[in-house]
């Protein structure tokens, strides 16, 4: 339970001294922090965070494959073959062995103008 005594009232609580003095606080936290920092430094060359053999030879057979992977990557692709087209039963001109015949030439155009370029013909709109 928290109070605020802005009036003075609370005096029978008796103030219970500190459990260690000033001295041995100090001490306390430079010690402590010593103590980590030099696990901070030296904790790494302990034996007990290197990793075992096992794991080693399991991480060095992991690269190993990746590597192998990553250089040996062949890839065969087959030319396509052009094979005629199968026969239908009444197969239109066109569909003949994929070649596009007409039962006569096409006459010479009359104007060599691209169809984008000719004049609209009011006519016929």
């Amino acid at each position: 339970m928290i109070h605020f005594d802005f009036d003075d009232r609370y005096q029978d609580e008796t103030v219970v001294g500190n459990a260690i003095s000033r001295r041995e606080g100090v001490m306390l936290s430079v010690v402590t922090h010593a103590l980590v920092v030099a696990l901070i430094l030296f904790g790494g060359r302990l034996a007990l965070f290197q990793p075992s053999p096992e794991e080693l030879a399991l991480q060095q057979k992991r690269l190993e494959e990746q590597e192998a992977a990553r250089r040996a990557r062949f890839v065969f692709v087959e030319p396509r073959v052009d094979t005629p087209a199968p026969p239908r039963l009444r197969p239109e001109l066109s569909d003949q062995d994929r070649r596009a015949a007409a039962p006569e030439k096409a006459p010479a155009p009359a104007n060599l103008q691209p169809s984008s370029c000719r004049p609209i013909d009011r006519s016929l709109v």
